[in-house]
């Protein structure tokens, strides 16, 4: 009876996985850099590695497999797997990770598996046997081959920084970082976009201020941004063309400027206000030679009727205004008397019209045109008046 439990003892002892055996382990073999293997992830196909041989002589005899020397060997994020063939004689890996701990194991050889998101697994098939392992575990190089989920996201950021697309390399980086911050210069480049991000941010608030003034009508800081530069030239472009339909007492185009400005361009200047005042003088100048020239055509009771056009200060001239009418209405017939405002210019209160004159009229050797430029002056009081009035020759 005794003789038998010896045995037993003797058997169990031998077929402890992770404890050491009666015996010390042997010295490890020369180092030997490891290469990664091309091999898809998941687990490794039956043919992948071949089982155990058992030691010599049918021996049970246990060596260590030092595992816990890969602790400091490989990065973060690593998974290690170890094929055991007494367990899985098709070689194929376990689904779960294995610990980086020292293990007993009978001679023979191990297929140990790294895997790594973003990577492609390294597998790497060591022998043991009394000698040790080989190759060592001391010389073992891991080199992660990167799939297209990580590298193509990289090249992707790199492409974007170098194309000014902020937005874009961060999607891309992000992707990255999520499966290895480590990868190349994943950091580098995150700096990168960063100071990007930073310079462009400051930028659009530039780019917002300036717009702010321009829509002021403050084209100064508007025109230090490229990207505004199209609005300033808008801007100038109106204001130009507003500027050369007040001489051309061209009130139609002169609305239309400023009805631009005021409602596209920049609809917060308060210059336009000043300028809506120029349009309104314009009207009421020409409401005023509207009705001289209704006096002219027509000059009944032509004293009368100036007196509510004329300044009263220039009362006289109105006086010699209004007999010249009516002398000329004596021996002549008005047929059309036409102001056609050609040029304009204010100081202050004061204004002054130059229009061509076209009048036909009939004497009593019969008929004969005249054209002249006829130069009207006004002044603003309470409403905008005519205080002188004289026709020159019309020079073309």
């Amino acid at each position: 009876m005794k003789k038998a439990w010896a045995w037993i003892l003797i058997a169990g002892t031998g077929c402890g996985n992770d404890a050491p055996p009666p015996g010390g382990g042997s010295a490890a073999a020369a180092p030997t850099p490891v290469a990664s293997s091309p091999a898809p992830p998941g687990p490794a196909a039956a043919n992948d590695v071949a089982p155990a041989q058992a030691a010599p002589g049918g021996s049970d005899e246990l060596h260590p497999l030092r595992l816990s020397v890969l602790q400091s060997r490989i990065t973060p994020g690593t998974v290690f797997y170890l094929h055991d063939p007494r367990m899985d004689p098709e070689g194929r890996l376990g689904e779960r990770p294995h610990p980086l701990r020292d293990v007993y194991r009978p001679a023979g050889r191990y297929l140990m598996r790294f895997s790594k998101k973003g990577y492609r697994p390294v597998d790497l098939t060591v022998g043991l046997s009394a000698r040790g392992i080989e190759p060592a575990l001391e010389t073992l190089t891991l080199a992660f081959d990167p799939t297209e989920e990580l590298a193509g996201p990289y090249a992707e950021a790199e492409a974007a920084l170098g194309a000014q697309d902020a937005k874009k390399a961060r999607a891309a980086l992000e992707k990255v970082r999520e499966l290895d911050p480590g990868f190349r210069e994943t950091e580098q480049l995150f700096a990168r976009l960063v100071a990007l991000e930073e310079r462009q941010e400051r930028e659009r608030k530039a780019v917002e201020e300036a717009l702010a003034k321009l829509r002021q009508g403050d084209l100064g800081p508007a025109s230090a941004v490229p990207s505004l530069a199209a609005q300033v030239d808008q801007v100038r472009a109106a204001r130009e063309r507003f500027e050369q339909a007040i001489p051309r007492f061209d009130i139609v185009a002169a609305e239309a400027e400023l009805g631009s400005l005021r409602e596209r361009l920049t609809p917060e200047d308060p210059a336009n206000r000043e300028r809506a005042g120029r349009i309104d003088d314009l009207k009421a100048i020409r409401a005023v030679l509207d009705q001289y020239e209704a006096i002219c055509l027509d000059p009944q009771a032509a004293r009368e009727r100036l007196a509510d056009l004329w300044d009263k200060d220039r009362a006289d001239r109105m006086g010699r205004v209004a007999e010249d009418l009516a002398r000329f209405s004596r021996h002549a017939r008005f047929v059309a008397l036409r102001h056609e405002p050609g040029a304009y210019a204010r100081k202050g209160d004061e204004a002054e019209v130059r229009a061509r004159l076209t009048a036909r009229y009939t004497l009593a050797a019969g008929e004969a045109p005249a054209d002249g430029r006829v130069i009207v002056r006004l002044r603003k009081s309470d409403a905008w008046r005519i205080s002188d009035y004289r026709e020159a020759p019309f020079r073309a």
